[in-house]
């Protein structure tokens, strides 16, 4: 065999495994459509949780009147910067409320049940006589936009 057929026989073994790959891979296809439609639809329910950026002032408004409603009284109500994390931002609020023990119980409970993802955390409670003081980080979740995400370790956004 000449050198010339050596290299056309060798050219031809690698588009053969070129296409035997690609054939694989189109195999793969129909299922890997089927998990991206899946993804989506958890995307989107996950995003009906998560409040838009134009919907936040309205949810804190919501967290304060959960307050009011059951008689307490804000001392503090501070929301903070938000913490970008993957494709959502955490948006923190540091709150201090007094009122008595069973209405902080609700409110926090009344939030918790809020239609958006809401979660309390670093809670401090102290007892001055019949009025509780509870000082606590209340945080939501949002979707960010797409050129607000912060780059993957692949570059990408």
């Amino acid at each position: 065999m000449t050198i010339l057929a050596l290299s056309l026989k060798f050219l031809s073994l690698l588009l053969e495994n070129s296409i035997a790959s690609k054939k694989r891979m189109l195999l793969q296809l129909p299922r890997l459509r089927k998990e991206l439609i899946a993804l989506k639809k958890r995307e989107e329910k996950a995003a009906r949780k998560l409040p838009s950026k134009k919907e936040i002032p309205a949810l804190l408004t919501d967290i304060s009147n959960a307050g009011h409603e059951q008689g307490l009284e804000f001392t503090l109500f501070a929301p903070k910067p938000e913490l970008p994390v993957n494709v959502y931002a955490k948006v923190p609020v540091e709150i201090k409320v007094r009122g008595p023990y069973h209405e902080t119980l609700l409110f926090m409970n009344q939030v918790a049940r809020l239609s958006r993802i809401v979660t309390f955390s670093n809670i401090n409670m102290k007892p001055k006589g019949d009025i509780l003081h509870t000082q606590a980080w209340v945080t939501t979740y949002r979707f960010l936009d797409l050129d607000k995400r912060p780059a993957t370790k692949r570059g990408r956004k």
